[in-house]
């Protein structure tokens, strides 16, 4: 197997998420005798169309997202781009704990770049419960393997879904 590299489409919108398969240079690249694209790291999604927006108007209207409740972890993550969908699990492991369940802009199980992406973005490492992302200041994670639920992505069972998650010390514990 040779070198491996991660490229962006040139075009913007789902319409990079279509092809897999072999690739030719634009220009000669010495050395170079193939190249495929094998996997879509994080699929692109196309503009917001005007009832997709008036939609999420209203429910940011109905549910409002403030301090970390499960609309403002929703409307977090939704921003993300990449991500199509999102399933909040408040208090999935005691108090001040929060998974989250990403699916890919294509609608498919999120690739593990996007839900470190998600992840980055929600709660990054190394300050996890540092209030350093998007998700709110609940204390300092214990970093600890997927026995004690730090900081690992871990797939969902019932729709094999990539999950992160992080709980915290004492009542602290934001994280996805």
């Amino acid at each position: 197997m040779g070198n491996q590299y991660q490229l962006a489409a040139e075009t913007p919108g789902a319409i990079g998420n279509e092809y897999t398969g072999p690739i030719l240079p634009i220009t000669a690249i010495p050395g170079l005798t193939s190249a495929q694209i094998t996997d879509i790291l994080v699929p692109g999604d196309d503009t917001e169309t005007d009832s997709a927006f008036r939609e999420r108007l209203i429910e940011a209207l109905n549910n409002r997202p403030f301090g970390g409740n499960i609309a403002d972890y929703r409307q977090n993550v939704l921003a993300i781009d990449g991500v199509g969908g999102v399933q909040v699990y408040p208090t999935w492991n005691g108090g001040g704990t929060v998974k989250l369940s990403v699916l890919g802009a294509d609608f498919l199980p999120a690739s593990s770049t996007l839900v470190e992406k998600v992840q980055n973005a929600i709660d990054p490492p190394p300050n996890q419960g540092l209030g350093a992302g998007l998700g709110p200041y609940r204390g300092k994670g214990d970093g600890g393997g997927p026995d004690r639920g730090g900081g690992e992505c871990l797939r969902h069972p019932p729709a094999g879904r990539r999950t992160c998650h992080r709980t915290g010390a004492g009542t602290g514990g934001a994280g996805h």
